[in-house]
């Protein structure tokens, strides 16, 4: 998940949604297929006693969000906001743990060709924040809408992925009702699969699979989501007003099915990309938490109660456009490999991130498992894949020089003037310019840094306009495909419109490869590929720095970026 990032998905901290390895099974013949049931366990409202007052808090975790529609976010703040207000069939917990949410109970069957048949039944007491009953409709609405192709949702990839016809709907040979699900009656749920992967439940819990009303989108297609009259939810909290630029407040929902167990009545988002206002906020206790402040105030912050650092399995890096129409010298992979190579990642970490990153050689964060239990991607293929790349500095700019001549570019000349594009936030303006002065030392490549709002940003990084973009993605669950897919040709995550058939072939088996340790041998090609034609440049591998007041406790911040407030008290 783009992180405001993050995110996620990232939502992946090394508190992370642990999950085990792929491992499908496959029905032989003449054996009856594998079968799993998932059943709530019963609630006891009693046991999650209302507190004697009305409790509130004050948050900062980003910017205005470009949207709270479930099926249309793509950043980690979205994702937060969206956890509050909606509910899948399973739900997150504060400690990074999944159980069933709208869902009862959920049974899935493998079939015999590696498929799985999936049958989930409602609960009873499950409404909207109007009061309407949620329904199987809800879902399948959702979910048809999602892998649309009409509905230009960058993350529809998600659902074409995971139900088993979604890449016919996505390529247009079935029309979007024809998705392989159905709501059987008000209260049933069938679908099917591509594959019980590991991570179903993280999927089944992801707001982009999250139930939505048609009445309600189809009534105000623009504006539904962000208007509190025009919203409804399933979830813990209503949106009781938007204050747009400034503050978003959510109020404890009395129609949901657990309501009882919500111990924060009132949650409040501060919206800003200011980090001194934001610092400043905290400082004078108007705050009880937030994840961002001046770069040049970490090592300070660092020393002091307040502040806590979460694991994270991110990645952030820069995307070069690939896309028709864009500049035509950053198609050349010499001159895509020579400014990954002018770069000092360690020298970016210490001076922005106060040396409290790992510098990024490679795609796939430390923390996401390999084929067998106990393994770690990262530390089976290595630190460094690919892109001539080592991690001796002064080796890379002497390579860089070297690819960037052989381009037709000797010490720069005749080079154009590089636009890098960021968003407002006071880390990216300081790495932007740490790597714009390396460019220009090491190559004799001027660069000039555009910086925009995050809500321009988002839409100018996937156009023909931008040159480099700084990208930062949390994975939406622990396992290597939440990296891969992002930059598979079809995917709308994939802003710098990178294509390789070789990378998209080795990916998109991946899918569906039965073998843990084959599937896990696609991935690792795949890397070197992506590693080698460099449309990206790793710069590092995430993690969360987060600063909450001493006295607030009780929030939950997972590995893919979520952070959940529901739990959160704020002691007298």
């Amino acid at each position: 998940m783009k992180k405001t990032l993050t995110l996620v998905l990232t939502l992946v901290m090394i508190v992370s949604l642990a999950f085990g390895m792929f491992a499908c099974k496959t029905a032989e013949p003449a054996a009856p297929a594998a079968t799993t049931t998932e059943e709530a366990a019963p609630v006891d409202a009693t046991e999650a006693p209302a507190p004697a007052e009305p409790t509130s808090a004050t948050v900062c975790v980003g910017p205005e969000p470009a949207t709270l529609d479930p099926n249309m976010n793509e950043a980690v703040d979205g994702m937060i906001y969206i956890t509050h207000l909606y509910e899948g069939l399973y739900r997150p917990n504060t400690d990074g743990s999944f159980s069933l949410g709208q869902a009862k109970d959920i049974t899935i069957t493998d079939n015999a060709d590696g498929t799985a048949h999936v049958v989930a039944n409602l609960r009873d007491d499950i409404f909207w924040s109007d009061g309407k009953p949620v329904t199987a409709q809800d879902f399948v609405y959702s979910w048809v809408r999602l892998c649309d192709p009409e509905t230009g949702s960058s993350y529809g990839y998600i659902g074409q992925d995971f139900f088993a016809n979604g890449h016919e709907v996505a390529e247009g040979t079935i029309t979007p009702d024809q998705l392989s699900v159905k709501a059987v009656d008000d209260k049933t749920l069938e679908f099917d699969i591509v594959s019980n992967v590991p991570y179903t439940k993280d999927l089944l819990a992801f707001p982009s699979l999250m139930p939505l009303r048609q009445d309600i989108v189809e009534a105000n297609p623009e504006g539904w989501s962000v208007e509190p009259e025009s919203q409804v939810s399933n979830g813990r909290y209503v949106l009781s007003s938007f204050a747009h630029e400034s503050l978003i407040t959510f109020t404890k929902s009395e129609t949901y099915w657990d309501t009882a167990s919500t111990k924060l009545d009132t949650l409040n988002c501060m919206l800003s990309d200011d980090d001194n206002a934001i610092l400043a906020a905290f400082k004078a206790g108007e705050l009880q938490l937030a994840d961002s402040f001046p770069s040049d105030e970490l090592a300070a912050l660092r020393q002091t109660p307040e502040y806590t650092q979460f694991g994270q399995i991110g990645l952030y890096y820069l995307e070069v456009q690939q896309i028709d129409g864009g500049l035509e010298v950053l198609k050349d992979v010499n001159v895509r490999k020579a400014l990954s190579l002018a770069i000092d990642r360690a020298f970016v970490n210490q001076t922005v991130w106060a040396d409290s990153r790992i510098p990024a050689y490679s795609l796939v964060p430390y923390g996401v498992p390999d084929a067998t239990a106990g393994s770690d991607f990262r530390k089976t293929a290595g630190e460094v894949v690919g892109g001539d790349i080592t991690t001796d500095y002064a080796a890379n700019v002497a390579k860089a020089k070297e690819l960037l001549a052989a381009a037709g570019f000797p010490d720069g000349k005749g080079f154009p003037k590089l636009e890098f594009s960021v968003n407002e936030n006071t880390g990216h303006q300081a790495v932007a310019e740490a790597i714009m002065q390396m460019w220009k030392e090491n190559l004799g490549i001027d660069v000039e840094i555009a910086t925009m709002d995050w809500a321009t940003f988002q839409q100018y990084r996937k156009t023909s306009d931008c040159q480099i973009a700084r990208q930062g993605w949390v994975g939406d669950y622990t396992d290597p495909a939440t990296f891969f897919d992002l930059f598979v040709s079809t995917a709308g995550t994939n802003d710098g419109h990178y294509n390789n058939p070789e990378y998209d072939a080795l990916v998109i088996g991946a899918r569906t490869e039965q073998d843990p340790v084959k599937r896990m041998e696609m991935y690792h090609q795949a890397e070197a590929i992506i590693m080698n034609d460099m449309p990206i440049i790793p710069i590092v591998f995430y993690a969360d720095d987060v600063l909450s007041q001493t006295n607030f406790t009780g929030f939950g911040v997972t590995g893919t970026g979520n952070k959940m407030f529901w739990d959160a008290t704020v002691a007298k």
